[in-house]
């Protein structure tokens, strides 16, 4: 048995389950070669999963546990007279407060619509347009050319 065949069932043989020739090929392999050795010794020294034990909680931490969650059972559900409440006299928050809130937000939306428009074209725009209808009219081929069908294959028909 080589080193590679070795470290190719190392795992049989940390688990027992190595036929009895094989295991014997092993143990030879094994008493020859001082870089299996050390390598098989620092994986037998790993802890195997299915033989690891749960760890162990102390009882003052499940009594905690207990009191905090009975606690938090014991907590009204807030509602929204909690809610307002909780407005008025921690925030400080009245109607007129929030009414004045209200309508600043308002403005800032509103300014923000009237700024973001989209810029109609000059007043001239509207002789254009005639004229561009006047044009698809005088050239029909024209305006058929303009509106052909696009493709809409899929992307990957096209590659």
């Amino acid at each position: 048995m080589d080193c590679r065949e070795l470290r190719d069932m190392v795992a049989p043989l940390l688990d027992g389950d190595l036929p009895a020739g094989r295991l014997t090929e092993a143990e030879e392999h094994l008493a020859r070669c001082p870089d299996c050795r050390k390598f098989v010794d620092n994986l037998s020294g790993l802890p195997i999963p299915g033989s690891m034990s749960a760890p162990t909680i102390p009882e003052e931490l499940w009594a905690r546990l207990d009191k905090a969650l009975d606690e938090e059972a014991q907590r009204p559900i807030p509602t929204r007279a909690h809610v307002r409440a909780w407005l008025q006299d921690e925030v400080r928050l009245n109607r007129g407060t929030a009414l004045l809130y209200l309508l600043v937000l308002l403005l800032v939306v509103g300014w923000g619509l009237r700024v973001s428009r989209v810029p109609q074209p000059p007043s001239g725009g509207d002789d254009l347009m005639a004229e561009q209808a006047d044009d698809a009219a005088q050239n029909p081929q024209h305006s058929q050319q303009a509106l052909a069908p696009v493709s809409y294959r899929p992307v990957h028909q096209l590659y």
